[in-house]
């Protein structure tokens, strides 16, 4: 049956149990009370009204969606890594901040996203042909006494050698590169990852004896 948004247990992780991806707590699912099965409505859609292998033909067509219990028609992406459908964000602040869920870097501005679950692809790899499929990773999210935010494990790569890229790591102050870990949730807070290892919750110091 379709229920409102809940919470199954005190985890704080919400899985679809088709699709085995994260969900994103605030929208509707299926649920089973019998079994405690939760499902998107996405993935229970395309189980009933269409055959999983052509979902694939077609990556980029119009289609039906649920917005706010309306329904309306949207230009939606499909990608043979992810089950759900991926809408563009080009009317993002171009200042976002997200971490690409195929390169794993950090990113900047626009993006395709799904709905559904957490997940979110730079228009460079949603674009790209190369659709190989790629060894499934969790993303690396912790949190950290230095921050009110969790925050995630990121590459900075092409990021980098853009002119006026200008971030730098809260502890050792220096221009971001390699593997660092990012807040995306504020856009103001990266560190890296090497710094992160090092930080102390408490220090002492010879101008402060006590």
């Amino acid at each position: 049956m379709l229920v409102s948004p809940f919470a199954e247990d005190d985890s704080g992780d919400y899985y679809c149990d088709m699709c085995e991806t994260e969900r994103n707590p605030e929208i509707h699912v299926y649920y089973c009370a019998e079994c405690n099965y939760i499902a998107h409505i996405d993935c229970v859609l395309f189980e009933v009204l269409e055959p999983p292998e052509e979902m694939l033909l077609d990556p980029q067509r119009m289609e039906k969606n649920f917005e706010d219990g309306s329904l309306g028609l949207e230009m939606m992406l499909r990608v043979s890594f992810h089950p759900h459908p991926l809408i563009p964000n080009d009317d993002d602040d171009d200042e976002t901040i997200f971490v690409c869920d195929r390169c794993e870097e950090l990113c900047i501005g626009s993006r395709y996203s799904c709905k559904l679950c957490s997940f979110n692809l730079d228009s460079r790899c949603a674009t790209s042909k190369d659709e190989t499929p790629k060894e499934r990773s969790i993303k690396t999210i912790v949190n950290h006494f230095s921050h009110l935010h969790q925050l995630t494990r990121c590459k900075i790569g092409i990021l980098q050698t853009q002119p006026d890229f200008d971030l730098a790591c809260v502890a050792c102050r220096q221009r971001l590169c390699g593997i660092i870990y990012a807040c995306t949730h504020c856009s103001d807070f990266f560190v890296h990852e090497s710094c992160l290892k090092h930080m102390l919750m408490e220090v002492q110091s010879l101008f402060h004896p006590e």
